[in-house]
């Protein structure tokens, strides 16, 4: 029984430690546990995850909505030129973790109003230590990964990619 003990405990340390290493730099090895996330959000994305956020019909692989929290000073925003039916600007959050830099971005279907966008992200992380941004994957690179938001969240409000009006409220 004692031969048991021993790996378990280890395993749980080795756990603990990595959660408090990822958590220095502003992740958090549960996507739900970010402090600012509320039993809401999380409600959320489970009723956003009840069909898959992305399918790739060649590989039949399905990528649901996952909430990624992160430290305000680690984020920026700006505009990407991205190519997606010929070049296109689109509003993006960009983050560095382990060297590596995953970028947000919105949905390239929309036309959406980008200077207006840019403004209103920068308002909401304005003052804000955290954010948590509610996105799916789409693809990776050694560069880094992808990621289409659907929602976004700080201290400051939230922004939905469904909204039109972009008005800062407290939360």
């Amino acid at each position: 029984m004692y031969k048991y003990i021993f790996p378990v405990i280890f395993l749980i340390e080795f756990m603990i430690l990595l959660h408090v290493t990822f958590d220095s730099f502003g992740w958090s090895i549960l996507n739900f546990n970010g402090p600012l996330l509320t039993d809401e959000d999380v409600a959320y994305a489970k009723e956003s995850n009840k069909s898959p956020s992305i399918t790739i019909p060649e590989s039949g692989f399905e990528f649901y909505n996952e909430w990624h929290c992160l430290k305000s000073q680690s984020v920026s925003i700006s505009v990407s030129e991205i190519n997606y039916d010929g070049p296109k600007k689109s509003p993006t959050i960009n983050s560095l973790f382990a060297k590596k830099i995953t970028e947000y971005h919105i949905d390239p279907d929309v036309n959406w109003q980008v200077d207006k966008i840019i403004s209103y992200w920068k308002k909401l992380l304005k003052g804000s230590d955290e954010i948590c941004i509610l996105s799916v994957f789409l693809q990776s690179s050694p560069e880094g990964d992808i990621r289409y938001i659907e929602r976004i969240k700080t201290r400051n409000g939230i922004w939905d990619r469904g909204d039109d009006q972009f008005t800062i409220e407290e939360i």
